[in-house]
């Protein structure tokens, strides 16, 4: 309930400059003389009128002056900590992994489940995140995934972007519910059709990944070979040198002069024919199209 400061003319009008005694017929200089000196008295003496909160029985919160922000948890919030969230904003954040913060407006009392937090992180994690506000005690930070809770992969926090966190059912984790920075584990390679890696990749420059083709298992996956893709493909090549053997020969007679006739596979003249020599087939259609890639690793 509210009690309104009460006016005590006595302390704001002095003395009336006319006394007019009873029975005594005066006119109305004197009169107006005497109103006209409590008006003025009146206007230089009298205080503004405030409104003083008081409290009721049953109520059970402090008084907070217009202005004056809360400072506990029985307090009456200002509209300024509403708007700049100050309630649920963590602040003097610290740590990557084993973070700490408290809220930005006061204490927090207890977790509870429900409660939803932002916060800046000052560095990003590397793994597993753990995370204590006010002293309440460090609880995980994870994700709820297809297969459940899940822990926090490396940079899932990065320092300088905003995270929110929401308690579980339990008040025993904290689930991440921004967006993940990434959608993929530190390591990861990928190709990419672009002579630099973006931004949180690193372009691998290993010489087993120049110049070489791409093939696609279903098994481990490994590297072989020998020759780099331009050797083998392209204009002007050519098949390596081959010199046919005997059994390779195709079947064939010869006729003598005297009209005799020899099978070149079972019997043949004591003659040798040809240079035993080894030869090469031009490639004409191996001028392949192709495309440039690079092979990118997560960061």
């Amino acid at each position: 309930m509210f009690r309104l400061d009460t006016f005590r003319p006595a302390t704001i009008v002095g003395a009336l400059p006319n006394t007019i005694a009873n029975g005594q017929t005066a006119d109305a200089v004197p009169l107006m003389a005497d109103l006209n000196h409590i008006v003025n008295q009146v206007n230089a003496n009298a205080a503004e009128l405030s409104l003083t909160p008081q409290l009721a029985n049953a109520n059970t919160f402090t008084a907070v002056q217009s202005g004056v922000v809360a400072t506990a948890a029985a307090n009456f919030p200002i509209a300024s900590q509403v708007q700049n969230a100050a309630l649920t904003t963590l602040s003097s954040v610290a740590g990557d992994n084993t973070i700490t913060a408290r809220i930005q407006g006061l204490p927090l009392g207890a977790y509870t489940r429900g409660q939803i937090f932002s916060f800046v992180p000052a560095a990003g994690n590397s793994g597993a995140t753990t995370i204590n506000i006010d002293s309440l005690g460090a609880i995980n930070i994870g994700r709820t995934l297809s297969s459940g809770f899940t822990v926090l992969n490396s940079s899932d926090l990065v320092a300088g972007m905003v995270a929110l966190v929401g308690l579980t059912s339990t008040a025993t984790r904290a689930h991440l519910l921004t967006p993940a920075t990434s959608e993929f584990p530190v390591g990861t390679q990928i190709v990419f059709q672009q002579t630099s890696a973006p931004t949180g990749w690193t372009k691998v420059t290993d010489v087993a990944y120049n110049d070489a083709a791409m093939r696609i298992v279903t098994g481990p996956v490994v590297s072989g070979g020998l020759n780099n893709f331009t050797s083998t493909f392209g204009t002007g090549k050519s098949t390596a040198g081959y010199a046919l053997t005997a059994a390779e020969l195709p079947a064939s007679a010869l006729t003598t002069n005297a009209g005799s006739t020899f099978d070149l596979t079972t019997s043949a003249p004591n003659k040798t024919v040809g240079g035993g020599g080894s030869h090469a087939h031009t490639l004409n259609d191996f001028d392949i199209k192709y495309i440039d890639c690079v092979v990118g690793r997560k960061d």
